[in-house]
Protein backbone atom coordinates (compact mmCIF):
# COMPACT_ATOMS: atom_id res chain seq x y z
CA UNK A 1 0.00 0.00 0.00
CA UNK A 2 1.11 3.52 -0.69
CA UNK A 3 0.26 6.92 0.71
CA UNK A 4 -2.98 7.07 -1.28
CA UNK A 5 -5.12 5.49 1.46
CA UNK A 6 -8.56 7.03 1.76
CA UNK A 7 -10.19 7.23 5.20
CA UNK A 8 -13.96 6.99 5.49
CA UNK A 9 -15.62 10.34 6.20
CA UNK A 10 -17.05 9.04 9.47
CA UNK A 11 -13.47 8.65 10.76
CA UNK A 12 -12.38 12.19 9.90
CA UNK A 13 -10.63 13.82 12.82
CA UNK A 14 -9.83 10.56 14.61
CA UNK A 15 -6.27 10.45 13.34
CA UNK A 16 -4.97 13.12 15.73
CA UNK A 17 -3.59 12.81 19.22
CA UNK A 18 -5.69 11.30 21.98
CA UNK A 19 -5.99 11.82 25.69
CA UNK A 20 -3.55 8.90 26.09
CA UNK A 21 -0.86 10.92 24.33
CA UNK A 22 -1.46 13.74 26.80
CA UNK A 23 -1.27 11.35 29.77
CA UNK A 24 2.04 9.97 28.53
CA UNK A 25 3.55 13.43 28.11
CA UNK A 26 2.33 14.49 31.58
CA UNK A 27 3.61 11.29 33.19
CA UNK A 28 7.01 11.81 31.59
CA UNK A 29 7.09 15.48 32.61
CA UNK A 30 6.24 14.72 36.25
CA UNK A 31 8.23 11.47 36.42
CA UNK A 32 5.05 9.59 37.32
CA UNK A 33 4.29 5.93 36.75
CA UNK A 34 2.18 5.84 33.58
CA UNK A 35 -0.50 3.17 33.91
CA UNK A 36 -2.70 4.88 31.33
CA UNK A 37 -1.71 2.74 28.39
CA UNK A 38 -0.72 -0.48 30.05
CA UNK A 39 2.93 -0.39 28.98
CA UNK A 40 4.96 -1.08 32.12
CA UNK A 41 8.69 -0.57 31.76
CA UNK A 42 9.58 -3.54 33.97
CA UNK A 43 9.25 -7.31 33.64
CA UNK A 44 6.49 -9.18 35.39
CA UNK A 45 7.51 -10.72 38.73
CA UNK A 46 8.61 -14.35 38.57
CA UNK A 47 5.54 -15.62 40.48
CA UNK A 48 3.27 -14.06 37.84
CA UNK A 49 5.26 -15.59 34.98
CA UNK A 50 5.10 -19.00 36.67
CA UNK A 51 1.35 -18.68 37.36
CA UNK A 52 0.73 -17.72 33.73
CA UNK A 53 2.68 -20.73 32.48
CA UNK A 54 0.84 -23.05 34.88
CA UNK A 55 -2.57 -21.67 33.89
CA UNK A 56 -1.95 -21.99 30.16
CA UNK A 57 -0.60 -25.53 30.53
CA UNK A 58 -3.76 -26.46 32.46
CA UNK A 59 -6.05 -25.41 29.63
CA UNK A 60 -6.73 -21.78 30.57
CA UNK A 61 -5.60 -20.53 27.18
CA UNK A 62 -8.75 -19.40 25.40
CA UNK A 63 -10.66 -16.15 25.28
CA UNK A 64 -13.13 -15.71 28.11
CA UNK A 65 -16.78 -14.88 27.55
CA UNK A 66 -17.22 -11.12 26.95
CA UNK A 67 -18.28 -10.43 30.55
CA UNK A 68 -15.37 -12.34 32.09
CA UNK A 69 -14.60 -15.96 32.83
CA UNK A 70 -17.26 -17.73 34.92
CA UNK A 71 -14.69 -18.53 37.62
CA UNK A 72 -13.60 -14.89 37.93
CA UNK A 73 -17.08 -13.33 37.97
CA UNK A 74 -18.17 -15.87 40.59
CA UNK A 75 -15.25 -14.94 42.87
CA UNK A 76 -16.08 -11.25 42.43
CA UNK A 77 -19.79 -11.80 43.12
CA UNK A 78 -19.01 -13.89 46.21
CA UNK A 79 -16.66 -11.20 47.51
CA UNK A 80 -18.90 -8.18 46.87
CA UNK A 81 -22.29 -9.69 47.79
CA UNK A 82 -21.75 -9.43 51.57
CA UNK A 83 -20.17 -5.99 51.22
CA UNK A 84 -23.20 -4.69 49.31
CA UNK A 85 -25.75 -6.52 51.45
CA UNK A 86 -27.39 -8.56 48.70
CA UNK A 87 -26.64 -11.52 46.47
CA UNK A 88 -25.03 -10.60 43.17
CA UNK A 89 -25.64 -12.86 40.18
CA UNK A 90 -22.16 -13.39 38.71
CA UNK A 91 -23.38 -14.15 35.19
CA UNK A 92 -25.73 -11.18 34.85
CA UNK A 93 -24.53 -8.55 37.32
CA UNK A 94 -20.73 -8.71 37.05
CA UNK A 95 -18.77 -7.57 34.01
CA UNK A 96 -15.00 -7.84 33.69
CA UNK A 97 -13.51 -5.68 30.95
CA UNK A 98 -10.27 -5.84 29.00
CA UNK A 99 -9.19 -2.46 30.32
CA UNK A 100 -10.25 0.94 31.50
CA UNK A 101 -11.23 2.21 28.05
CA UNK A 102 -13.70 -0.63 27.59
CA UNK A 103 -15.08 -0.18 31.10
CA UNK A 104 -15.62 3.56 30.56
CA UNK A 105 -17.22 2.95 27.18
CA UNK A 106 -19.64 0.38 28.62
CA UNK A 107 -20.47 2.63 31.56
CA UNK A 108 -21.30 5.55 29.27
CA UNK A 109 -23.24 4.03 26.38
CA UNK A 110 -27.03 3.88 26.70
CA UNK A 111 -28.60 0.43 26.73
Amino acid sequence: MGDDITIANRLAGLDGTTVWHEFTDLANEHKAVNLGQGFPDWDAPEFAIEACGKATSEGHNQYARPGGSPELVKVLADYYSPLLGHTINPMTQVCVTVGCSEALFLACIPF
